[in-house]
Formats: structure tokens, C-alpha cells, sequence
């Protein structure tokens, strides 16, 4: 009755409209259903490809660098520094004491960041040279993500010694791995645009603190297991693009880091991983 009404006061007009309207709503789904199948298709193609010749490719292991954290409790400081010069320290030395002791905290706590920070690389480390023979092995700091994504490897990659490599010819026959949370479907996720200050995320833009500038901004984002919610704790494999590996493929090893009575070590961790990916090929799942 409602259309019918419609069509007979304006000739036809509002009908065509709402028709039109439906159409292109579907249409539009569809598209992004292609879309969303033409990128998983083409994805597990090119993971296909990666593992099959990974054995004279690379593991690149990305280690956490605690970059803005670190930038953020030295700006901190300055400003605190500032503050206690411009103060009166006769009139004033109360608080003049607690800006020096609020200063002193903060050297405290960063030093106490990098130390972790260089133990937990150290362990990472040690654990692949020790324990995954498969592919060549090859590390970058976190805050050399973009460059990696952009494969200009030369001056952030290094090996186990912290040797820095010149000359290193990967193509795409590589791999990122790095110890973090696992995430949901990227697929499903790839159409979302969010806004996150978080240091990792997906290729889409988001707000993000310029470390150049100083300014919040959009920024390119490149995908990153941590930070994701209901992900598990676990050593995750990434694809070039950092978009984690889905299945068949062997994509993550789980680490159960938060819970103590099962965690599992690094080194045991790593072994884990190179026995999915040594079993996966012996299977013949990639010839």
C-alpha cells in the first residue's frame, strides 16, 4: 500500500529512488565481499609461495624497543628539570625535593626498562641461535617496522651478534616473527577504520604520535599481533606486509606467558615452532 501510494504522487519518482537505493546498498556488499575474498585468496597464495621456498629465505624477528615509552619518560624528565631551575630553593625546597625525587623515579624506572628491554632481546636472541636451524635468522628493532615493511633492510637488519647487514637480497621469501598476542581473521578485520594509540596496528590510518614532529597526526600503520583484544600470548608469524599468518599454515606457538605453573620458555617456545614448520613441509602440503 505504502509503495503504491508513493508511486501514484510522485509518477513513479519515489519508487525508482528506494529501488535504486537497495541496489546499490547490495551492490556495494557484494563488492566488498569480493573484495575481501580476492584479498585472502591472493594472500594465501603468496603465504604459499613464501613457505615453500622459506627454506633459502629468512625469519626476521622483530624486538621490542620500548621507543615511545622511553622518548616519553625523557621528555617527562626535561620538562620536570626545567621546572626545578625556575624554582626558588630557599622559599621553595619542598617542592624543589620532591621534583628532584620525582626525577630521580623516572631515571629509575627507564633504566630499569632498557634492562629489560636488553635482557629480554639477549634471551630472543639466544633462543633462535640455539634452537631454529630451518632458514637463516635475522632481527630488527620495532621501531624500524616501516622500514622493514618498505624492505629497505640495509642498516636495520642484523644477526645474532648485533652485526648490522649492507648487503641482504630476501625478495619476499621471508618471514616476520616476533613474540606478542595472536589476533582474530585479518580479513575480517582489514575493512575497519579505527582510531588507536597504540604503537602497532593495521595498515589502515590512525592516530598516532609523530616521533619527528611531535605532533598527533594520522600516520601509516603496519599490522602487529600485540595489542589485539582476545588474542592468546604467543611467538606469531607474519607476513611481509605484518599481517599475521592465518591457517593451514603454521602461524603461531603459543606461550601461555601469563600463566606461570605452564609457560613456556623462549627456547622451548622457538623449538615448538621450527618442529610445525619442519612437519608441515615433510607432509607435502607445500609440493
Amino acid at each position: 500500500m505504502f509503495l503504491r501510494m508513493v508511486k501514484f504522487d510522485f509518477h513513479g519518482f519515489g519508487f525508482y529512488i528506494f529501488a535504486s537505493i537497495k541496489t546499490y546498498t547490495m551492490r556495494f556488499i557484494v563488492f566488498l565481499l569480493l573484495l575481501v575474498t580476492f584479498h585472502f585468496v591472493y594472500s594465501q597464495e603468496n603465504t604459499h609461495e613464501i613457505f615453500r621456498n622459506l627454506k633459502n629465505g629468512a625469519i626476521l624477528v622483530r624486538l621490542p624497543n620500548n621507543t615511545i615509552t622511553i622518548k616519553a619518560i625523557e621528555e617527562r624528565n626535561l620538562l620536570l628539570q626545567k621546572k626545578a631551575e625556575g624554582i626558588d630553593k630557599i622559599n621553595h625546597n619542598k617542592e624543589y625535593q620532591k621534583l628532584l625525587k620525582t626525577i630521580d623515579s623516572n631515571i629509575k624506572l627507564l633504566n630499569k626498562i632498557v634492562t629489560e628491554r636488553e635482557y629480554k632481546h639477549k634471551i630472543i636472541i639466544e633462543s633462535f641461535s640455539n634452537n631454529f636451524s630451518f632458514c637463516p635468522v635475522y632481527y630488527f628493532y620495532s621501531n624500524d617496522s616501516r622500514e622493514i615493511k618498505n624492505k629497505n633492510f640495509k642498516g636495520h637488519i642484523f644477526n645474532a651478534n648485533k652485526e648490522f647487514i649492507d648487503t641482504i637480497n630476501l625478495s619476499d621469501n621471508y618471514l616476520i616473527a616476533e613474540f606478542g598476542e595472536t589476533n582474530e581473521d585479518t580479513t575480517k578485520i582489514k575493512l575497519r577504520k579505527t582510531k588507536s594509540y597504540d604503537f602497532y596496528g593495521h595498515p589502515n590510518e590512525r592516530l598516532e604520535r609523530n616521533d619527528e614532529t611531535g605532533y598527533i597526526e594520522y600516520v601509516d600503520y603496519y599490522y602487529s599481533s600485540t595489542g589485539m583484544e582476545g588474542g592468546v600470548d604467543a611467538l606469531v608469524l607474519l607476513s611481509p606486509e605484518f599481517i599475521q599468518i592465518q591457517r593451514p599454515y603454521p602461524h603461531y606457538v603459543r606461550t601461555f606467558e601469563r600463566l606461570p605453573f605452564i609457560n613456556r620458555s623462549y627456547e622451548e617456545t622457538v623449538l615448538r615452532l621450527q618442529h610445525k614448520i619442519v612437519k608441515y613441509t615433510l607432509e607435502g602440503v607445500l609440493f
